[in-house]
């Protein structure tokens, strides 16, 4: 099987794991050290407040009432 890897070089096991769920369909996020989805609440947290925090300024913008950095 040719390597799914941008760099061409074989894949480990946990770049295995990261393109498997990727190709199910899985777009939340990986813990980058075993290629396995994140369940660590905190971790979790943090990325839906981000989620929510960029949803809000794409709507700013969007709407015109962004603020200008």
């Amino acid at each position: 099987m040719a390597s799914r890897r941008f760099d061409g070089a074989p894949e480990t096991a946990t770049d295995k794991r990261f393109f498997d769920l990727r190709e199910s369909g899985y777009t939340g996020p990986f813990d980058w050290n075993t290629g396995q989805p994140c369940t660590d609440p905190e971790t979790l947290a943090i990325f839906d407040a981000l989620d929510r925090a960029t949803q809000r300024a794409v709507a700013a913008e969007a709407d015109g009432t962004a603020d200008e950095f």
